[in-house]
């Protein structure tokens, strides 16, 4: 690793007498780039001995396995910064035991084997003590009980996904035409049901009004922005002063969800709402009369705790002691984006601006429409379009005699007010004599 300029960090190394080397650049510090090459330099290394070793006159893998595929997919995922599937795979990497088939050489991997782990996914399993109080179960006897969860549908086809991407990952790298035997497997039915729950003024208000007072002013902060501009966890955790420009209504997200499929790099550019910006220029005028200057472009806007999973367990927890049930975090971002929706008649493109949707069937799992918001919406288009008729209709009469008087009238007393002004004016005066005089010259 070599340092090229003042963030800059060029990776290189020789494999097989032949050199390779990349820079980085676009991270914000030299830790980022750092971290970014040596995931870059440990992908390639990876990559190089596999084709090395592969054999071009076979569809075999030279034993490879499943487990060595996750290895090299999860390399592969931190080189893009790709984070889609990075729980799933720890947890198959740290559960190798309960999932001896993961082991087996992909020539010897059956149908069966699979179809056996979408059933052992099925199963409900035990959450560890003390894990089971943060997601929020509650106390019993003043102990954290162990507790049973099940997996979702949705969660289980996506660990079959896992293992199908693992098999075309190998494929690709080595060139082969190797059976994908879990594509064979039938996912779970159901699996794909859009969550729909929306959040209430009165359901917010409840859940603000049960956050404990020692984190109110930051938490109440936190969970309003995710509500006025429909930012995920994520992004509204690690937003910065420097990322948000109320006076332009200008949002820049660095690190975002989908980054990895950006075109352009730099960050993504979104649009901010009204109400963003106004707590935007509130939050930074508190700032300056507590603090006695501008905040640090650099400095994160909500500090108060430093992982943002604690967000969305006091949201939870407030939720419950409020008395609600089925509602997260992320829902107020499903309840922005539907209001959001609402606000631009339904337009996806303005709609995707605010939101950072990358395609209409993204955005259409977030707006939840309901028969009232396009009941309204329809009576106001139909009222100005009504409007905007009866314009067109009046503009497209001929005029009267008495609307032609008075337009000849109304244009000379214009020209006598101007007139006047140019002989009170003696500057004005002789820059209209010197433009006659010249202009008759011309003439």
């Amino acid at each position: 690793m070599r340092q090229r300029g003042k963030t800059a960090i060029q990776a290189r190394f020789s494999f097989q007498g032949k050199r390779h080397e990349r820079t980085f650049s676009s991270g914000r510090t030299l830790q980022d780039n750092l971290k970014t090459a040596m995931r870059w330099q440990a992908v390639q290394k990876e990559e190089l001995k596999l084709r090395s070793s592969r054999d071009h006159g076979s569809v075999k893998f030279c034993g490879m396995t499943l487990e060595s595929g996750l290895r090299l997919l999860d390399l592969h995922y931190r080189a893009e910064k790709k984070t889609s599937y990075q729980g799933y795979i720890n947890f198959l990497l740290q559960n190798l035991e309960q999932f001896p088939f993961l082991r087996l050489p992909l020539e010897e991997l059956q149908r069966s084997d699979v179809t056996k782990f979408r059933k052992d996914m099925q199963a409900p399993y035990t959450v560890p003590t003390g894990q089971a109080f943060l997601r929020g179960q509650g106390r019993v006897k003043g102990k954290r009980p162990l507790g049973e969860k099940t997996r979702s549908r949705a969660t289980v086809n996506k660990y079959i996904n896992l293992l199908s991407i693992v098999i075309d990952h190998l494929n690709e790298e080595h060139d082969s035409d190797f059976e994908n035997v879990v594509k064979t497997v039938r996912k779970l039915k159901g699996a794909d049901r859009k969550r729909k729950r929306r959040v209430t003024d009165d359901e917010f208000a409840a859940i603000l009004s049960h956050i404990p007072a020692q984190d109110a002013s930051d938490i109440v902060e936190f969970f309003t922005f995710s509500l006025n501009q429909g930012t995920r966890r994520q992004e509204t955790f690690n937003l910065t002063w420097g990322d948000v420009d109320p006076a332009n209504y200008r949002l820049t997200l660095p690190h975002h969800k989908t980054e990895a499929h950006d075109d352009e790099e730099g960050g993504q550019i979104r649009t901010l709402t009204r109400t963003a910006c106004e707590q935007i220029q509130r939050l930074r005028q508190h700032y300056k009369a507590v603090h006695g200057r501008a905040p640090d472009p650099e400095a994160r806007i909500f500090t108060r705790y430093q992982t943002e999973a604690t967000y969305s367990k006091i949201f939870a927890r407030a939720a419950r002691e409020a008395g609600l049930q089925d509602i997260r975090l992320h829902d107020l971002r499903h309840e922005a984006t539907t209001r959001i929706a609402r606000d631009c008649r339904y337009n996806s493109t303005l709609t995707k601006s605010y939101t950072g949707h990358k395609d209409e069937r993204s955005l259409a799992r977030y707006s939840h429409a309901s028969p009232r918001d396009i009941h309204d919406t329809v009576q106001q288009l139909q009222v100005q379009n009504g409007r905007d008729g009866q314009a067109a209709q009046q503009g497209s009469s001929p005029p009267s005699d008495t609307a032609v008087l008075e337009a000849d009238q109304k244009e000379q007393t214009a020209l006598a007010n101007l007139i006047e002004c140019i002989r009170n004016d003696k500057k004005s005066k002789s820059l209209l004599v010197n433009f006659f005089t010249s202009l008759s010259d011309s003439l």
